[in-house]
Formats: structure tokens, sequence, C-alpha cells
């Protein structure tokens, strides 16, 4: 018998099981043009389940098909609405077992990020998705759903601010997950992963990234090995929530592909809570300011005692037209601490707080004041109260608006 049907068939197998895998990568079968790219410049596609097109092609499908959600908190959200079309490209970045139950896979489109994840028994399914803007900087680490994918280049380590949960751990290939919405806590890269520039980016568990400058982060390490990671964590959250009302005032905001600016203002203590700091986030007109206090997150508290807070100290614009200083935010609220009222005056370019606090006028050195007011404010009915900065030489530092 010729051994030429037995050739031609072998032949037409391999063709068919090609054919099979470029309709898989490109999503034929959806009457468009989409395809599947391995990878994005810096994100590599990395995980054990790299190389099985099947998986991928599943992951990608679940994204593309998945029911946008209309609950009314979605509705307010564009980035929950948002599925890559028959025509929209997807890369896929990271696929692989995370631990003996299921799969992650994460996948990239259009600028969103999302988390697709797949039990042994059951099919793919859209976990989570976040807006990131363009994938144009191979310095940031990217989230959704459970789960972080930090970029190929350098190390990176998780250090956890949670109250209650555990928080991020490393499935490998550059994937930290498993966190879920009780996560708290700071991926930040070694040396070697940090930019060559002034910038350095790290990843806010619940949050999402963030850019500071090497001073800044050269204060945020010395916080996190103090311990007080937790109350770090506490001001961040705090300005992460003002910057999600402003979106949803401002949608036009979301356009922005660049994290937010994080400037490590101060850290230190306040009366009977040895851990607190003070942070500045984002680029005018869009800043706050916000302090936060916390026991060490490893010194979690078991019972009802409220043992940490956050509060907002300023946000929005500057002042008057006009009177912005590049480089400088100051703010001032008050704050109870143990059934006491204290006003807290913080802000960053300035040489001395100011304070006019009723018939009071107040003067204290930078970049943060702590004031006991017992002697003329009551704990439920502080008096008005207005807040200012004075630069060194001199000048007036107008203060963001109200917290």
């Amino acid at each position: 018998m010729s051994t030429r049907p037995r050739t031609i068939l072998a032949g037409l197998t391999v063709v068919v099981v090609t054919v099979v895998l470029v309709v898989l990568l490109t999503g034929g079968g959806e009457d468009g043009k989409g395809k599947v790219v391995r990878g994005e410049a810096g994100y590599p596609l990395r995980g054990p389940l790299a190389g099985d097109e099947g998986a991928i092609a599943g992951a990608v499908s679940a994204w593309r098909h998945a029911k946008a959600r209309s609950d009314e908190a979605a509705s307010r959200d564009s980035t929950q609405r948002y599925r890559p079309g028959p025509d929209d490209d997807v890369a896929a970045l990271w696929a692989g077992k995370t631990d003996e139950t299921h799969d992650v896979a994460m996948l990239e489109s259009d600028g969103y990020v999302a988390e697709a994840t797949r039990f042994r028994d059951g099919d793919w399914r859209l976990s989570g998705q976040t807006w990131i803007g363009r994938l144009d900087t191979a310095g940031v680490p990217i989230g959704a759903g459970d789960s972080v994918l930090v970029p190929a280049r350098g190390q990176w380590r998780y250090v956890d601010a949670s109250r209650y949960s555990g928080g991020l751990e490393d499935a490998g290939d550059g994937l930290f997950t498993g966190g879920g919405t009780g996560s708290a806590g700071f991926l930040v890269p070694t040396v070697d992963s940090r930019s060559i520039d002034d910038s350095i980016s790290i990843y806010v568990a619940g949050v999402g990234a963030r850019s500071l400058d090497r001073a800044s982060f050269a204060r945020l390490e010395k916080a996190l090995a103090s311990g007080s990671a937790r109350a770090v964590y506490m001001a961040i959250d705090e300005g992460e929530r003002d910057f999600a009302e402003q979106r949803e005032a401002t949608p036009q905001r979301q356009d922005s592909h660049m994290p937010e600016a994080l400037s490590i203002v101060w850290t230190g203590g306040l009366p009977g809570h040895p851990h607190a700091a003070v942070v500045a986030q984002g680029r005018s007109p869009a800043q706050n300011l916000a302090l936060g206090y916390a026991e060490r997150a490893d010194d979690r508290s078991t019972g009802d005692r409220r043992d940490e807070s956050s509060v907002l100290l300023g946000s929005g614009s500057k002042g008057l037209a006009g009177s912005n200083r590049e480089g400088t935010v100051l703010g001032g609220a008050y704050l109870r601490i143990d059934d006491f009222p204290y006003l807290v005056l913080a802000g960053t370019g300035v040489e001395t707080l100011h304070a006019i606090a009723g018939d009071r006028e107040l003067s204290r050195p930078g970049p943060v004041a702590i004031v006991d007011t017992r002697a003329f404010a009551d704990a439920d009915d502080p008096p008005d109260t207005i807040v200012y900065g004075r630069a060194a030489n001199g000048d007036v530092v107008a203060p963001l608006g109200p917290g």
C-alpha cells in the first residue's frame, strides 16, 4: 500500500490544527478582525499556561462575551461597562495556575486590564477589570480583580498593611494574587526595577498605581520598615476615596493614563498613636492631602476599639486664581482623637503653618502641626477656621479646598 494517502492525511491534520490555533488566537468566528496578542511592551506573556492557546482563547472569549454589569454602581463607573468588540485586539499578559483550585489570566485591551478566572471543573469567567490607560511604560504594575501583574523588569516585594486579612501572594512569573476586597498593602520595587528617571512606581493594593519621586520613595521605604505601613495606607485610601468622587463628577479625568502622583509629606505619631502619616496625591487641579493613623499591621486589634482613622485635609485646587505655587500642597482639618479635638495642619513647600480659629491665631513650623484645641474648640462643634502657609521667603501659600 502506498504511503502517499497517509502523508496527505498527516499534512491535512497539521493544517487543521494550525487553522484551529489561528482561529483561537485571532478570535475567528466572531465576524471581526480582533486578534489575541502575546504580551505588550514591558509585559511579555508569562505564566505556566503561556503556551496553552486554548486556555488563553477561552479567557479572552470570557471577557468579550461577559455581560456588562448593570447595577447602579457600575452604571456610574464606565470601566465596568467596557467589553472588547470583535474588531478589538486583546493582549494576553499572564496565564497560569495560581493554586490547586483555579487558573488566572490577565488581559489588556484599549486601555483596560482584566482578570479572568477558571476553576478546575468550570469555564473561564470575567472576575474584574480596571481602566489603566495606555500601556506605554514598562515600570507600572497593573491590577484587576484579585491580581496584580508587575513589569518583567527587576524584582518586587509585597509589604502587608491589612487589618484582618492576608494580602497578595507571589504566584510567580510576576503575578501577585489572592488579595480580595480586604487586602491592603504595597508592591514596591527593588533598585533594579526602578525607572532611570526620577519617577518610581509602586502599587497600592485595593487602590492602584502611584508614582513617587526618589525622596518620597525613600521616606515610604523608611515608613514601611518602621511599622507605619497601615497608617500610610489609611492616608492613601482616604485620598483615593476623594479621587473616586472627583472622577464621578468629572468623568474626563479617566482619560489620564499616568499613575496618580504620591508624596509622603510626614510620618510620626499622634497623641496615643505612635504611627501616623500625611500624604499628598494627584496633580493640579485634582489634588488632595490626607492624614491616617493606625496600629502596626502585625498588631491587629481583635476587639471593637477604634485604633485607626483617617481625615481629608484638603482637596481640589489651591487658593485663588494666580496664587498657585509649584510643588506646594497645604490643608488642615479637625480630628477627634480619643474624644478630644485636635487641629491638624500640613503642607509641602512651606516654612510655617498658620490658622485663624475663631478668635485665636496660631503659627507652627511645617510640614505638619498637631494642635491640641481643647482650650478653644469643642470636639463636636469646632470654630470657623482659616488655614494658610508661608514659604521661606515669606510668600503666602494658599490651601487646597476644604476636605
